[in-house]
């Protein structure tokens, strides 16, 4: 049993020994564990910062979607009130053209009337012994010739 003892005493020397060279210097367990009780907390505020802009995000999203329904709902309003404005505006050409074409027939069928009052009206001409135009106009026409 001696003999167990001593080889069981060895090998615990020798995982001791590893142990103790496995470790880096200066650190003991209390320091690990701080350093990774740090490495928690800093994760933690990490996650709940990362929560919080993740909440503002969303609320961020849902007024951006609620923003985006009311633009298309007066998008849609706005059509409408654009296609009502280019049918007033198409009727309203109608009946400009329809009162250009007016006038052009009433002024033509006036041309057409005086061209033919002018046709049976008699050509007169000034007589030579006219002096000036402004005695023709006082005597009147009573110095005028008829053709």
């Amino acid at each position: 049993m001696n003999r167990i003892y001593l080889n069981l005493s060895i090998v615990l020397i020798v995982l001791t020994g590893l142990w103790g060279c496995a470790r880096s210097p200066g650190q003991s367990g209390l320091d690990v564990s701080t350093v990774l009780q740090n490495k928690v907390n800093q994760l933690s505020d990490e996650m709940a910062r990362l929560n919080a802009k993740d909440q503002q995000l969303n609320e961020e999203l849902v007024a951006a979607r609620e923003l985006s329904k009311q633009l298309k709902i007066e998008i849609q309003s706005l059509k409408k009130e654009r296609d009502a404005i280019n049918e007033v505006v198409r009727i309203r050409t109608q009946e400009r053209e329809a009162v250009q074409n007016h006038y052009d027939q009433f002024r033509k069928s006036l041309r057409d009337l005086l061209a033919k009052n002018e046709s049976t009206l008699p050509r007169f001409s000034p007589s030579p012994s006219e002096e000036s135009p402004r005695e023709s106009a006082m005597t009147g026409l009573s110095n005028l010739e008829w053709k």
